[in-house]
């Protein structure tokens, strides 16, 4: 007798395995000769996971843990990336401008100027 049949899992038990000890329902599944696995269609469902999709495996608490790789941040794409790069281009031009305007215009009003502080390093 199944142990499923016992703890009243009568709806999911298809086959009785009595060579293996054990009963195969619809939330078990069979490891092949290749190590492969089916995933439930129930679970696959519910998590939204295809035919093709990765999947990450993971062991926890005495088990595994299988994670869709749908909860993983997803890849932006290129125009998705040249719009994010177009808005930070601007606020940068924006920032640039703000600075040049609060600073006085320019270099003039430093008393200074950029190559006379590299000259001050030089040896003479």
């Amino acid at each position: 007798m199944c142990a499923r049949d016992v703890l009243g899992w009568q709806r999911h038990f298809k086959t009785l395995r009595p060579d293996r000890g054990f009963c195969y329902s619809a939330d078990m599944s069979l490891v092949t000769p290749k190590l492969q696995v089916t995933l439930p269609k129930e679970l696959a469902d519910k998590y939204e996971i295809l035919p093709g999709d990765e999947v990450e495996w993971a062991e926890a608490d005495g088990g595994i843990r299988v994670i869709p790789a749908k909860t993983l941040p997803r890849m932006l794409s290129t125009q998705e990336r040249l719009k994010l790069f177009d808005e930070a281009t601007s606020r940068q031009r924006a920032r640039e401008a703000e600075a040049s305007q609060t600073a006085g215009g320019g270099t003039a009003d430093r008393g200074w100027t950029r190559e006379e502080i590299y000259d001050r390093g030089l040896a003479r």
